[in-house]
């Protein structure tokens, strides 16, 4: 398993982390109180492409009685939310929490396509001193989606 991370914390005082984990792309975020001692429950930002499936483990999977909730609705008894083949229906804010009501976990779950190469055009009216490209995607990924373009003469 490989996996890339990268942590930093903002000048809100927000801890943000990025992984990316069998291609599914995971921002976690901690908001900090002016008390160093008190943090709020994590939030939890999931990006997974439409059809595949996903498996969301609360803290952990320490937690063994815990429950899950979407748009207040409980989901499943399970310390993991697995959803399989997923559709833009699946999109939105997951819960988990304790047995007691506790919440332990926000996650906000956000569904896409994976961005195909893109239509790429350009042309240089002052040739070689200056290109204009522009691209388009179809379809729209819908998710956030990032290209590194390198020109070279």
């Amino acid at each position: 398993m490989k996996a890339q991370l990268l942590c930093f914390v903002s000048i809100k005082r927000q801890k943000m982390c990025l992984m990316y984990v069998f291609g599914v792309l995971v921002i976690t975020s901690r908001v900090f109180s002016q008390d160093p001692t008190t943090v709020s429950p994590e939030v939890r930002e999931v990006f997974v492409a439409v059809g595949s499936s996903v498996k969301i483990p609360c803290t952990g999977g320490e937690e063994k009685e815990v429950e899950w909730r979407f748009n207040s609705s409980v989901l499943v008894s399970s310390p993991v939310l697995f959803i399989q083949n997923t559709s833009l229906k699946n999109q939105g804010i997951y819960t988990c929490h304790q047995a007691n009501g506790n919440l332990i976990l926000t996650v906000s779950l956000h569904l896409g396509y994976p961005p195909s190469p893109p239509d790429v055009h350009c042309w240089s009216p002052t040739y070689p001193k200056r290109a204009i490209c522009s691209w388009t995607l179809t379809p729209d990924p819908i998710l956030p989606t990032h290209y590194i373009a390198t020109y070279s003469t």
